[in-house]
Parts: C-alpha cells; sequence; structure tokens
C-alpha cells in the first residue's frame, strides 16, 4: 500500500489568532471527513476481495489483456484441471501446423488469409516432434551446438509474431518424453537398461526414450516449454506424456529406485510443468490419446483413465476416429466397429461419454479432431473425408457443449470450406 506523505506546509497563514482558529477548525472537519471516506472505501475494498468480488478494471490494450489472462491462469488451485476461469474466455477454433510453416513465409501468410476468414484463433506448430529434434534455434545451453537442434533452424519467434498480429493466437507443440534423440546425446536422461546402466534402454522400434522419472529430463522438456512462451507461443500443448508404450521396459529397463507410481510420476510432472508455464504467462494443453477419454488407456504406462484429472489449462484427447484401433472401441456401453467410416458418430458417443463423466470439466475441454484421409489404417478401415465430414464432427462436439476444438492434418494444408 502507498504510502500517504504528510505535507508540513500551513494550508492557510493569518495574522489573526481568531481567524487561525476558525480556520483550523474546518480544516479539522474537512480531514476528519476525509479519513472517514478513506476508511469507508478501504473496509469495502477489503470486503469483497474476502468475498471474491473484488475485480480490476480491465484495459482494452493487449498488455493488459495478456496480465488478465496470466492472472487468471494463476488464480485456480494447483492440482487437478485447476483453470475452469477458461470457460469465460471465447471459444478456442484451432489447427495444428507441421513444422515447415515455422521457415515457409508465404505458406504462413496463405495459411493466416485462408485461417482468419474461417474464424481460426489459434495455429499450434510443432516444435519438438515425436523425432526428438527441436525444430527452431533453441537457445538452451545444455543443446547448443548438438544434433537435437535441427540444421539451420530457424528462428521461431517469426512465425508466432507474424500469427500474434493477424489477430491467431501461436501455440507450440512439444512432445515430451517419447524421444529418440536427445537421450543418446544428454547421457543419463534417458531409461537405461537394468542390466547396464551405461546403455540406453531400446524399445520394440530400437527406439530410445527420455525416462520420466528423471529430474534432468523433466527439467529439459519444462524449460522448452518456457522458451517456446518467451518466443511469443501463448499455449503449449504437451504430447507423449507418457512411459515406453512398446517392449518390456518394466523388466529390461531401469529408471531408478524409490520410486512412486507412473501415474503419479506423470501428474507431478505436468503440474509441474503447467505451473512454470503459467509462471512465464502461458497456458497448457494437455494432449491426450483417445483410448485414455473413454477409460481404455494402454495399461501401466503412466496415463489417468480420467483424463480431466491431470493438471491443464486445457485437456486435449485426440478424438481423430482413425487413430482408434479399426477393429473396434468400447464407449460405455456402445461398441464402434471401423470408427473412421462414421466420424460424426464416433466423435458423438465419446463426446457424450465425456460428458456423462464430468460434465463441469467440459469448459477445458479442447478435443482434437481429424481434418484428413488416412490411408494408413488400410483399405476398407477408412474413409475419404470431405467438408461435410468435419463439420459432423465438430457438430458432434457442439451437441454435447463442448465449443473448443483442434483440427488435425498432417500437412497442414485445410479445407477451411468446412467452416464456412
Amino acid at each position: 500500500m502507498r504510502k500517504i506523505k504528510r505535507s508540513n506546509r500551513s494550508i492557510y497563514t493569518t495574522r489573526r489568532r481568531r481567524s487561525t482558529s476558525v480556520v483550523r477548525v474546518i480544516v479539522g472537519a474537512i480531514i476528519a471527513a476525509a479519513l472517514v471516506f478513506f476508511g469507508y472505501s478501504i473496509t469495502d475494498a477489503i470486503s469483497k476481495i474476502q468475498s471474491g468480488k473484488f475485480t480490476s478494471s480491465v484495459s482494452t490494450s493487449s498488455s493488459s489483456s495478456r496480465s488478465s489472462d496470466k492472472t487468471s491462469s494463476k488464480s485456480g488451485s494447483s492440482s487437478g484441471t485447476s483453470s475452469k476461469t477458461s470457460s469465460a474466455a471465447a471459444a478456442i477454433h484451432g489447427v495444428f501446423l507441421p513444422k515447415s510453416y515455422l521457415s515457409d513465409t508465404a505458406a504462413l501468410n496463405s495459411f493466416i488469409t485462408q485461417a482468419k476468414a474461417a474464424g481460426i484463433n489459434l495455429a499450434v506448430i510443432d516444435l519438438k516432434a515425436e523425432d526428438g529434434i527441436v525444430n527452431y534455434s533453441s537457445k538452451l545451453s545444455i543443446i547448443q551446438g548438438t544434433a537435437i537442434i535441427a540444421k539451420n533452424a530457424p528462428d521461431a519467434s517469426v512465425a508466432a509474431r507474424a500469427l500474434s498480429a493477424a489477430g491467431i493466437t501461436p501455440a507450440a507443440r512439444i512432445c515430451a518424453f517419447q524421444d529418440p534423440t536427445a537421450p543418446n546425446i544428454l547421457r543419463g536422461y534417458g531409461v537405461m537398461y537394468a542390466g547396464n546402466h551405461s546403455y540406453n534402454w531400446l524399445d520394440a522400434n530400437n527406439t530410445m526414450w527420455l525416462n520420466p522419472y528423471s529430474p534432468n529430463a523433466q527439467q529439459y522438456i519444462i524449460s522448452l516449454a518456457t522458451e517456446a512462451v518467451s518466443l511469443g507461443y501463448k499455449q503449449i500443448f504437451v504430447d507423449s506424456l507418457t512411459f515406453p508404450t512398446s517392449g518390456s521396459p518394466d523388466t529390461s529397463g531401469f529408471y531408478g529406485t524409490n520410486l512412486p507410481t507412473k501415474e503419479q510420476c506423470i501428474s507431478a510432472f505436468t503440474a509441474a510443468l503447467k505451473a512454470q508455464v503459467d509462471a512465464a504467462g502461458g497456458k497448457l494443453s494437455v494432449i491426450m490419446p483417445g483410448n485414455a477419454a473413454v477409460g481404455k488407456s494402454t495399461p501401466n504406462i503412466g496415463q489417468s483413465q480420467d483424463i480431466f484429472k491431470l493438471s491443464g489449462d486445457y485437456i486435449s484427447p485426440n478424438l481423430c476416429p482413425s487413430f482408434f484401433n479399426p477393429a473396434g472401441i468400447q464407449v460405455g456401453t456402445a461398441t464402434i466397429i471401423k470408427p473412421d467410416l462414421t466420424p460424426g458418430n464416433t466423435v458423438n458417443t465419446i463426446a457424450q461419454y465425456l460428458k456423462g463423466q464430468d460434465g463441469s470439466s467440459l469448459s477445458i475441454a479442447l478435443p482434437i479432431l481429424q481434418a484428413y484421409t488416412n490411408t494408413s489404417i488400410g483399405a476398407g478401415n477408412y474413409k475419404q473425408y470431405s467438408s461435410d465430414d468435419i463439420k459432423a464432427e465438430i457438430s458432434a462436439l457442439s451437441s454435447a457443449g463442448i465449443s473448443n476444438y483442434m483440427l488435425y492434418r498432417p500437412d497442414g494444408n485445410y479445407d477451411f470450406s468446412a467452416l464456412q
């Protein structure tokens, strides 16, 4: 609180004592009235703070808006889906973009023109994908001069500024522990072999993984995330929050000793990541596989069967129909065979399931929808996606009360007619 300075100068001067006395009485009355008003104002303000109704006026400037967003994200609890203040914000309609948009100015400008016309207000660019390569000129000292940073990596702030200038929120995708590159350079950061802790453990695809239990590995991901925020990326989408998903890591691998459960590890790390991203002025979106969204996560990889238990300003379940098993998925009491053939029905069934599980958390749900034809799942299991299919997915979310969505297409060439 600012101190009130009391001036030593007299307000009035006079040669007559009687006039001085009168003036003193009048001044005393004015001061007394002022003190009463000041005391009432402070009391009123304190009562509003205690009741949770005290709010400062919101400036229309961008800096005030950013400050307001940062305060809102910090005001929630530090655990669980703490930032349900998101519900008061405008609905997020976003897309994922490949790393090429970091350096391809023409492609980015073309995207911006079409995206704005279609009502897209957020774009996510891959800063670190499943290959472990950092796609921008990171300044982190531990990876300087190593093969972890892509050759001729661009300045990521350029794309962030271009998106921001167009009114589209820049966001970054960072894959966490699925990383076949860093463990080979950052020694001791990866899962090691149980028989020899000097060697990195390899999964069924001969791929290394960062060790989710490793404090160094955790800090590496946190540092990349906060650096991305400092470069202008206001939302971080963290992916691959998981222990190794293939091979036999629990019998042949080594994580450390005296450790908490895998689920506790992932939960604690996500909470720590959110705290750091929030402190840097950003927001955290947690990407979860669709199987986890319907309570069918792969056992023993650390992922909760209740996605809304994880700390995050937003939770992003991947509801792309082609990412589910073509043989069928069980959603509550419903069974969906070949889910990619009926995208609208698939998304609708899962969205209604989420609504039934935790309707109060739908305001922070930011599901990922499919916006392309995925032929990799084999003939007879996929369909040619049209704008009508994308509309059906969006409509399915809306019918469940979910207003946010993210569209995914690997090449970034979206058919925005679906949003017209």
